[in-house]
């Protein structure tokens, strides 16, 4: 089950991708638009994540 669906952000700088995340790893890595599950956080494509694990607390991604 996702808890968090990042959705069209960019990691390590790459083309857009969403990101499953479950706790607090990247589960999955799904082209732009293609995710559905959990809460949905909008990245608009400007967001680009470091390495493979994100910190959620109440709601909020801390990276």
């Amino acid at each position: 089950m996702t808890d968090l669906l990042l959705a069209d952000v960019r990691p390590w700088g790459g083309p857009p991708v969403d990101l499953l995340v479950t706790g607090d790893r990247i589960t999955d890595v799904v082209p732009a638009g293609s995710g559905s599950d959990g809460g949905r956080v909008e990245g608009g494509g400007l967001l680009a994540l470091p390495g493979g694990r994100v910190v959620v607390r109440d709601g909020e991604l801390l990276v």
